[in-house]
């Protein structure tokens, strides 16, 4: 019982981060005027 307990409790452990660096798809919609929306997409790439 206590060996299930710690393999699920590791395997959790190593999941966690890799949940929370999973990108959010994001949308973009860039106005041809503004010279700046190219450089926010590149910062955020």
């Amino acid at each position: 019982m206590k060996s299930a307990l710690r393999f699920a409790l590791t395997a959790a452990a190593l999941l966690v981060p890799v949940a929370a660096s999973a990108a959010t798809p994001i949308v973009m919609h860039r106005d041809p005027g503004c010279g700046c929306c190219a450089k926010w997409a590149a910062q955020v790439q």
